[in-house]
């Protein structure tokens, strides 16, 4: 064995393990892609399926929602829309009144429904009904 045979053989055995390790990597990717393939094939399942479903309860939900309608329901929808209530014309005077920084934070739909809301618990109670006193 000469000094020039010997690196020649560590060569070949380092090329043998980098073949080796080389070939080790490509079939772990294989397995990794062929596993990221799966794990999409079964979320793009369970997102169609979960889709369908919506769309059966959406479409269900419509179709329960039209045949029971109360006949006062349906009169009502087709009515022609009423004149603006007294709570929109306040909003819309009293609106440009307020502060600057309360309209910043309160959108005026906001502020209506609170002032019908407070308006309606007036009217609840203040039409009860007086006990007299014994």
């Amino acid at each position: 064995m000469t000094t020039t045979e010997a690196p020649a053989t560590g060569l070949a055995a380092l090329d043998a393990q980098i073949l080796l390790a080389e070939s080790r990597l490509v079939e772990r990717e294989l397995l990794v892609r062929g596993q990221c393939r799966r794990l999409v094939t079964r979320a793009n399942d369970s997102l169609v399926r979960r889709l369908g479903q919506g769309a059966l309860a959406l479409a269900g939900a419509l179709l329960l929602g039209r045949w029971f309608r109360p006949p006062a329901a349906a009169a009502q929808a087709a009515e022609a829309p009423r004149a603006p209530g007294l709570g929109t014309l306040l909003m819309q005077l009293v609106w440009p009144a307020l502060p600057q920084l309360l309209r910043s934070h309160v959108s005026p739909a906001l502020a209506l429904s609170l002032l019908s809301g407070l308006w309606s618990r007036r009217h609840r109670t203040s039409n009860k009904p007086t006990e007299d006193p014994p």
